[in-house]
């Protein structure tokens, strides 16, 4: 059977996406076990459980592998392919917005951690109480920068591509 010119790499890269599919859930399986009648992930603190489906990892790791994938797969072609740096973009610029959400979540998470509700009548009203002490939470610091890290590497990594996107389509025109 011979294979229309334009469909094939179209059917390539489904492929490649279905592998990244495929990464995703075994990835997802090996971080939160292998057991099917697990689905949630609990998060203990305090007296309070945070409770999450454990589908609602698989987005956020679903677009890093694919950005990953699809980053190392390119670079050998120096990214000269049209559809794969557009996959590669949407899934790159989707994991920023997700990055984004998840350190939402977080730093609202913090406030509520160290007490950020306000109580009536405030305790700035009343003129002989000394105003508390904030604790510091590290552990939601240290993700919040590591997030943002990954953000900066993820924009780094786009903005490479691009760069290497316009080289090689410029040397295509000589």
């Amino acid at each position: 059977i011979v294979m229309n010119n334009k469909l094939k790499p179209i059917l390539i890269e489904a492929i490649w996406l279905i592998i990244s599919v495929f990464s995703s859930i075994v990835l997802r399986k090996l971080l939160l076990g292998w057991t099917e009648w697990q689905e949630h992930f609990d998060i203990p603190l305090h007296d309070t459980y945070f409770v999450f489906s454990t589908n609602s990892i698989l987005l956020p790791l679903f677009f890093f592998v694919t950005f990953i994938i699809y980053f190392f797969k390119e670079k050998k072609k120096l990214f000269s392919r049209v559809i794969p740096n557009w996959i590669m973009t949407i899934s790159g610029l989707a994991l920023l917005l997700l990055l984004t959400l998840i350190g939402k979540i977080i730093s609202e998470f913090d406030d509520i951690v160290r007490g950020g509700w306000t109580a009536f009548p405030p305790l700035s009203a009343s003129e002989n109480q000394k105003l508390p002490v904030e604790k510091i939470n590290t552990i939601s610091i240290l993700i919040s920068y590591s997030l943002v890290t990954t953000q900066l590497i993820i924009v780094i990594m786009l903005m490479y591509v691009w760069y290497w996107r316009g080289v090689t389509k410029g040397n295509n025109r000589r």
